[in-house]
């Protein structure tokens, strides 16, 4: 079976990305800006913060993953174009899972997958917000060969592939923003 390694298209440098998440529903860290003994100034933030990302990562870091339908933040993105349906910004769990639109999603669940989890995350950009978007993430590695989504072993880690099945689907459904390298 051919496998392809998917990832977001970033060959236009006005791609829009997740850059950073807002803070609605987290709480933000007290904080004070202090002028050091050269003239420079440092902020020193609450004793025992964690930043919002390492709060993030952390979610994703042991085998109990949050719930489907948890929330996760919103996520803000750089660059002058709208969004596409796959979008970068997965510095959750790196190479775990995929930041796409629901219809991107739709395709996805159209075919065999290994056990996975979707969670819905809204980007914003400027004023203008985007609901249609989400995380999926698969749990396990997994070493299941007889899903349209697999893992492949390369070095030190695993890059997330598709089926030529579910690239060919992706392709004929006018779906934006993927790129595709077969693995061999």
């Amino acid at each position: 079976m051919k496998l392809y390694q998917i990832e977001p298209d970033l060959s236009d440098e006005k791609v829009a990305y997740i850059d950073d998440w807002e803070f609605t529903h987290w709480p933000k860290p007290e904080s004070e800006i202090i002028k050091n003994e050269d003239g420079s100034f440092s902020v020193s933030l609450e004793s025992n913060f964690v930043p919002l990302v390492r709060q993030l990562q952390n979610l994703f870091s042991s085998e109990e993953v949050p719930s489907e339908g948890t929330y996760l933040g919103e996520a803000v993105l750089i660059g002058s174009n709208t969004p596409k349906d796959l979008i970068e910004g997965d510095f959750i769990n790196s190479r775990r899972g995929l930041f796409m639109s629901k219809k991107l999603l739709g395709t996805f669940r159209d075919h065999k997958l290994p056990k996975n989890l979707f969670f819905e995350v809204p980007l914003i950009k400027r004023r203008k917000r985007f609901d249609n978007y989400g995380y999926l993430f698969f749990p396990d590695s997994g070493d299941d060969c007889e899903t349209d989504v697999q893992f492949v072993k390369e070095k030190k880690h695993s890059i997330l592939c598709v089926s030529e099945k579910l690239k060919v689907a992706i392709t004929k459904a006018g779906l934006e923003g993927c790129s595709f390298e077969e693995i061999k």
